[in-house]
C-alpha cells in the first residue's frame, strides 16, 4: 500500500472516530439462536397447533384457490414403500387437486419426474390411521412429498408421517415431534422490538419506532482499507431484537477519499442478493458517500453470512403471512434494515444530509420505492430499477396473493406494498423497468407511478430484468442522480401522450410531446401484438416523425392492431438520457385524460 493510501485511510479513521464515535466500538456480541432443523419438512399455509399438550400440523384453507400443505423430500431407491400417516379431515370427499390428499413425485437424479402417484383422504371427525402403498419406478432417487389441502374450503390435521421400506422396513422419513417443535418456531416470528425496546404500534405505520431519525449502533468493525482510491469501510449494525434474540445487519460504507462533503447514496440490492461492494464503490467513485446494507428477509442467508439473528432461519419461510401481526413478515426486517441504514448513512460524516438519495435493484428496487414513501423529504431523489409497488395489479406474485385469505392479503398490502406508500414520495422518482420483466409488470409499474406527484419512467423493450434498448442503460442511474443530488447536468426528458386516434383503414396515430432542455436525438414507438405473458411478448420499434420541435407522431399500421396488442413510447437525448411514456392497450383511444394505461384505474 502506497504511503499515500495510508495517510488517506488514518485521516479517514481520526475523522470518522471524532465525529461518528460508534462506528469503532467494540464487539458487543449477538445470541444466535440454536440450529432449529425441521428434518426436511416444510409446511405452505400451514400450521403447528398445540393442544393438551400435544403438537400436530394443521391444513386448513379458508378460501377456494390455492392450497396448505405438509411437504418434504426423502432419498428413496427404486422399490415399494409405505407411508402411514394419522390424520383426521373435514372434507366429505376428496380428489386429486381438490380436498385432502397426498401427491408424490419420483425424481431422478437430475430431478426430473419419473412418476408420480396420488391418494385421497376419507372424512374422518376423529384421528384416523392410513397406510399407503407406494412404487417407485425405475431411475428415482428422490421421493417429494406434499400432503395438502386444496382448492376446497376445509381442515386436515395431520398428527404423526412415517414413510418406510416394504421390505427391511427401513425408515427413510419421519415427522418428529422435534421437527414440528422447529416448525413451530419457524412460523412464530418472534416479538419484534427496535433495539430501544420499541415494539410497532398495533395500528397505523408499523414502521413508526424506526422513523425517528436515530442512527442504529455499529456492534462489529470489519475492517477498512482503500479498494481503487475508494474508502471501504464494513461493520455491522444492531436492527432488531426478535423474540429475545438479536439481528444484526451487515453493510458497506464507500466514500471518495479526498476531503469535503458529498451527497449520500443508500444502495439497496436485489432478491437473494447481499450487500453489494461493486456497487458502492461504483457510486463512491461517482462522488457519493455510500453505504449498501444487507437486507434481512430478501438477502440470501447462505451469502449474508456476517448478518445474523432469527431471519437466517426463516428466511422465505413465512410468504404472505401477517400472523400474529404484520410485523412478523419476514418483509418487516428488510424494510427496517433500509431504513436504518438511511439513518446511519444520514449520521456519517461529509455526507450532505440534504442530498441523500436512494438507488436498487429488482426486491431492492420494491424497497427503495418502499422507503421512499415512508421516509418522505427527507430523501432527494430515488431511482428504481424494476421493482415497483401494486403486486396485485400485475406482477409475478399474483398468484401467491390471491391463493391467500382476504384478510391476510389486504394486511400485508397495506403495510408492504410499496403501491400504498408511493403517494406519500415527494421527491424526484424515476423508475428503469423492463416491459418484459418476469417480477414487476407493466401494469404494476405504470400504477406506481401514476400515483408519484412528477415521476417518471422509461421500459426497456427487450429481455427481462436487464436495460438492454436504452442507450446506456446502465449509467442511466448516474445521469439522473447528478442532477438531482449534485446540481450536475439538465433534467431528464419528460413524454406526454397528446391522443392516440383510430383512422380510416383501422391503423392509430399516436402524438406525443416531449419536455426536454436538450434536443431529442430519437424517439420510438415500441409495438407488440400481445397475447401471452409479459415476459414472452416481443415488440417492434417504429420510428417517430418530428411535426415540429419536441412534438412528434407514429403510426401503427392496421396489420400490427389486435385486440390483446399495446405500445409505448421512448425518447433520447445525446448524453444519452431516456425516457418515455407508460404502456397503453391497443384499445386506448383519445386525447388526455381519457387515455388510462394498463393497471391504472384513473389519474
Amino acid at each position: 500500500m502506497r504511503s499515500s493510501d495510508q495517510e488517506n485511510i488514518l485521516k479517514m479513521l481520526i475523522r470518522i472516530a471524532l465525529l461518528c464515535p460508534l462506528s469503532l466500538s467494540i464487539w458487543a456480541g449477538s445470541a444466535v439462536p440454536a440450529n432449529r432443523d425441521t428434518e426436511g419438512w416444510h409446511l405452505n399455509k400451514a400450521d403447528i397447533i398445540t393442544d393438551s399438550g400435544e403438537r400436530f400440523v394443521r391444513l386448513d384453507l379458508k378460501i377456494d384457490r390455492g392450497y396448505s400443505g405438509l411437504i418434504t423430500t426423502v432419498s428413496a431407491d427404486p422399490g415399494d414403500y409405505e407411508l402411514s400417516i394419522e390424520y383426521r379431515s373435514t372434507d366429505i370427499q376428496s380428489s386429486r387437486d381438490k380436498g385432502s390428499w397426498v401427491y408424490m413425485a419420483f425424481k431422478d437424479a437430475q430431478g426430473k419426474n419419473v412418476g408420480e402417484q396420488f391418494q385421497t383422504f376419507e372424512q374422518s371427525p376423529s384421528w384416523k390411521s392410513s397406510s399407503i402403498q407406494v412404487k417407485a419406478p425405475a431411475g428415482t432417487m428422490k421421493l417429494f412429498i406434499s400432503i395438502r389441502q386444496q382448492n376446497l374450503i376445509g381442515t386436515m390435521d395431520i398428527r404423526s408421517v412415517e414413510i418406510r421400506s416394504a421390505g427391511d422396513k427401513k425408515r427413510i422419513a419421519v415427522l418428529s415431534v422435534e421437527a414440528m417443535n422447529a416448525l413451530a418456531w419457524l412460523l412464530d416470528a418472534g416479538n419484534k422490538m427496535s433495539p430501544d425496546g420499541e415494539a410497532s404500534p398495533a395500528g397505523g405505520n408499523i414502521f413508526l419506532p424506526y422513523l425517528k431519525g436515530k442512527a442504529p449502533k455499529i456492534v462489529r468493525d470489519i475492517s477498512m482499507e482503500n479498494i481503487s482510491g475508494v474508502v471501504v469501510q464494513k461493520f455491522v449494525f444492531r436492527s432488531l431484537l426478535v423474540g429475545g434474540d438479536t439481528q444484526d445487519v451487515y453493510a458497506i460504507i464507500a466514500r471518495p477519499s479526498g476531503e469535503g462533503n458529498y451527497p449520500g447514496l443508500l444502495w439497496l440490492h436485489g432478491g437473494y442478493g447481499c450487500a453489494d461492494p461493486i456497487a458502492a464503490i461504483r457510486y463512491a467513485k461517482a462522488g457519493y458517500i455510500t453505504i449498501a446494507p444487507d437486507l434481512p428477509g430478501i438477502g440470501d442467508p447462505k451469502l449474508c453470512t456476517n448478518s445474523v439473528g432469527p431471519w437466517t432461519n426463516r428466511f422465505a419461510k413465512l410468504g404472505w403471512t401477517t400472523k400474529p401481526d404484520p410485523a412478523a413478515n419476514e418483509t418487516f426486517d428488510a424494510v427496517v434494515a433500509a431504513l436504518e441504514a438511511f439513518d446511519l448513512l444520514s449520521a456519517q460524516p461529509g455526507v450532505i444530509k440534504e442530498r441523500i438519495g436512494i438507488s436498487g435493484i429488482s426486491m431492492g428496487g420494491y424497497t427503495t420505492t418502499m422507503i421512499s414513501g415512508l421516509l418522505g423529504k427527507r430523501v432527494k431523489a430515488a431511482y428504481s430499477k424494476f421493482g415497483c409497488g401494486f403486486y396485485d395489479r400485475g406482477s409475478t406474485w399474483m398468484a401467491g396473493l390471491n391463493d391467500t385469505p382476504d384478510e391476510q392479503r389486504k394486511a400485508w398490502l397495506d403495510n408492504f406494498d410499496a403501491g400504498r406508500r408511493a403517494p406519500d414520495i415527494q421527491v424526484p422518482y424515476f423508475i428503469a423497468a423492463a416491459v418484459r420483466d418476469h417480477f414487476f409488470w407493466p401494469p404494476a409499474v405504470n400504477a406506481t407511478v401514476s400515483v408519484i406527484p412528477g415521476a417518471n419512467l422509461a421500459y426497456a423493450p427487450v429481455r427481462t430484468h436487464q436495460l438492454a434498448g436504452i442507450p446506456d442503460g446502465d449509467n442511466l442511474d448516474l445521469l439522473y442522480l447528478a442532477y438531482h443530488l449534485k446540481g450536475e447536468g439538465k433534467p431528464f426528458p419528460k413524454v406526454t401522450i397528446d391522443g392516440c386516434e383510430t383512422q380510416a383503414d383501422g391503423g392509430k396515430l399516436v402524438t406525443f410531446s416531449v419536455e426536454a432542455p436538450l434536443p431529442i436525438q430519437t424517439a420510438t414507438l415500441f409495438v407488440t401484438a400481445g397475447g401471452k405473458e409479459w415476459e414472452q411478448i416481443p415488440w417492434e420499434p417504429i420510428a417517430a416523425k418530428t411535426m415540429r420541435e419536441n412534438r412528434f407522431q407514429a403510426v401503427i399500421t392496421p396489420d400490427k392492431i389486435t385486440r390483446q396488442g399495446a405500445w409505448f413510447v421512448n425518447v433520447s437525448d445525446a448524453r444519452p438520457a431516456t425516457a418515455g411514456s407508460f404502456v397503453y392497450s391497443m384499445e386506448a383511444t383519445g386525447t388526455g385524460a381519457t387515455l388510462l394505461p394498463v393497471g391504472v384505474t384513473q389519474k
